[in-house]
């Protein structure tokens, strides 16, 4: 299975193609394995040299733009979920960013939650 972002439909920026193939890895939100036939189980011993909230990944996108700082919580928390399952220690900042409060909204949320306080 291949990762493959799609400019027109992920809303981004051309050049940025390998960048959101790398952080899309790092986010946890797609993780690396490979499949061992001789012992039939998956192997996750690939580990990024860095590993970054979902935000830095989503924030790139602008088909993202309308999500709210639960939305983004929610993503984080899969995306633990996502390492946990592979047997990595979460750091401190990754716990941190599952919490609604500790997120905000894309600039499009925000926008959209301003007028509607006006109406």
């Amino acid at each position: 299975m291949i990762y493959t972002p799609c400019q027109k439909g992920f809303v981004y920026e051309t050049p940025r193609s390998i960048d959101l193939g790398r952080l899309v890895v790092e986010c946890g939100l797609y993780p690396m394995w490979e499949w061992n036939p001789e012992k039939r189980e998956y192997d996750y011993s690939f580990r990024p040299q860095t590993m970054r909230p979902v935000s830095e990944y989503l924030k790139l996108q602008g088909r993202f733009g309308h999500l709210h700082a639960e939305h983004i919580a929610n993503l984080q928390k899969f995306a633990n979920q996502q390492w946990q399952m592979m047997g990595v220690q979460l750091p401190e900042a990754l716990v941190k960013a599952a919490d609604p409060k500790n997120q905000v909204n894309m600039a499009a949320a925000a926008e959209a939650e301003a007028v509607a306080q006006t109406l």
